[in-house]
């Protein structure tokens, strides 16, 4: 009786997760989404997205990263300097080289705020 309650659970949980559709759909859905805090909570529903998003990280990247990270470019390059590339290709990420960039665009942008109101400011002010 448990063992046929288990096996129900988890035809549900699998009815949950859109298992019926196929990878190549899978990846279209992520592609479409407008953040990674989405690409992440889609991907963490079921089993079946988490492993679709693992394995094709750098085709969901390329759709979403540089779209909704606005200093991608800068940020790629930050990541290569610190593990000590020359530089990463998007074909070569993973999903913990993706928080990585996340975090960097985070601190990028924040970089460009203390500049802009330490340095741009006072170069303002002493304008003619």
């Amino acid at each position: 009786m448990q063992q046929q309650q288990a096996t129900a659970i988890a035809r549900r949980d699998d009815d949950a997760c859109l298992s019926f559709l196929s990878v190549e759909i899978a990846i279209k859905v992520f592609g479409q989404l407008s953040s990674f805090a989405d690409v992440f909570a889609l991907a963490t529903t079921c089993s079946r997205l988490w492993t679709i998003w693992l394995t094709n990280v750098p085709v969901i990247y390329n759709d979403v990263g540089r779209r909704c990270i606005p200093c991608e470019r800068h940020a790629r390059s930050f990541l290569a300097t610190q593990q000590g590339h020359p530089s990463v290709q998007v074909s070569s990420l993973n999903a913990r080289d993706v928080i990585h960039l996340l975090q960097n665009a985070n601190e990028v942008e924040r970089a460009i705020v203390q500049f802009e109101r330490e340095i741009v400011s006072k170069v303002r002010s002493k304008s003619p």
